[in-house]
């Protein structure tokens, strides 16, 4: 498998990106762009590539990579270029230092920026990661921007679901999903661009899921496969305790208020699972064979499958309610087979 067939500085998303290419080349650019898909796929990556196209000086294709303005995008300099994230309120807006989302203040100061013509080319382009943080004031505060934004402006949203996004934002976008890529050429990708050995890149892409921004920040911090160890070393714990044993533990994990660990064992479970139906050479966690064998013979089907359910109604909850933190690591630890 070829690691990629499109030109663009990124791995794989090529109908995406052939897309891209075709409304950049065409002149028949979108005003707003809508990119969705789960954590670390490569959304503000696309999305970057995209601005640098937008905004490249070369006359063939683009973008060229090498160009003052394509090198000015990288380095997050171009004068065209914006991003409205934690950031940038904090640097232009110090007095909102302390607030956990975008203010309504930020969004008008973003707005009066775009008011204003380029610096240097023929667009101004404007990039909000995670839109679906937006308060609702905030929100409503963007959408007159997105409504009728200047002739000469470029939204570029992402967010990791559609349906957590405003149906007032979302309808006026072009939808640009994205989707986890092969793990073989997450496999490929991470030996070739970035100098992995073998076996641990076939974890890596194994472990991300089709995640290649995932991937990549686990070869290069070796925290990320130190947090996962923790976590599952944590379940194992969970599955030899007692009640007050569990106890004791939902109340330590919920202080930790690590989000990363409830997809770690929903991971873990699906694998059990596999292994109970005999897909062993489709699990993730290629490592934990033992264990997994051991889990899928010590439990049935049944047990599994339920408990999968409890974890995947919390992980949705977690991440679209504020939840008692403590009450649902009680919750689901009691519910451990």
């Amino acid at each position: 498998m070829a690691i990629t067939t499109n030109p663009w500085p990124l791995l794989g998303h090529d109908m995406a990106v052939e897309r891209l290419a075709r409304a950049v080349q065409s002149d028949r650019v979108a005003h707003a762009y809508l990119f969705s898909g789960p954590d670390h796929i490569g959304k503000t990556t696309l999305a970057r590539a995209f601005a640098q196209a937008l905004l490249c000086l070369a006359g063939g294709a683009r973008p060229c990579g090498a160009c003052r303005a394509c090198r000015l995008v990288q380095a997050n300099r171009h004068p065209d270029m914006m991003t409205l994230d934690m950031a940038w309120q904090t640097m232009n807006l110090p007095t909102k230092g302390e607030a956990h989302s975008i203010s309504v203040d930020a969004i008008r100061l973003m707005n009066n920026e775009l008011s204003r013509r380029p610096h240097e080319g023929k667009w101004k382009v404007l990039l909000i990661p995670n839109v679906e943080e937006f308060t609702l004031s905030a929100a409503n505060a963007f959408l007159k921007t997105l409504e009728e934004p200047p002739a000469f402006v470029i939204i570029l949203l992402t967010t990791r679901e559609v349906e957590l996004v405003l149906p007032t934002i979302r309808s006026r976008c072009q939808p640009m999903p994205l989707f986890p890529l092969p793990s073989e050429q997450v496999e490929q990708g991470l030996q070739v661009r970035w100098g992995v050995e073998p076996e641990r890149a076939r974890l890596l892409a194994r472990l991300g899921g089709g995640r290649i921004g995932w991937a990549i920040q686990a070869a290069q911090d070796s925290k990320v496969l130190e947090k996962r160890g923790a976590a599952l070393d944590n379940l194992q714990q969970a599955l030899q305790g007692n009640r007050a044993e569990r106890l004791l533990l939902a109340a330590s994990l919920s202080k930790a208020d690590d989000e990363e660990v409830l997809p770690l064992w929903a991971s873990w479970w699906r694998d059990v699972l596999m292994v109970q139906q005999g897909a062993e050479n489709v699990i993730a966690n290629i490592d934990q064979s033992t264990a997994l064998e051991q889990a899928a013979q010590r439990y049935t089907p049944a047990q599994v499958q339920g408990f999968l359910r409890e974890l995947q109604r919390l992980l949705r909850l977690a991440q679209t309610t504020n939840l008692n933190r403590q009450l649902y690591w009680e919750v689901l630890l009691l519910k451990l087979p």
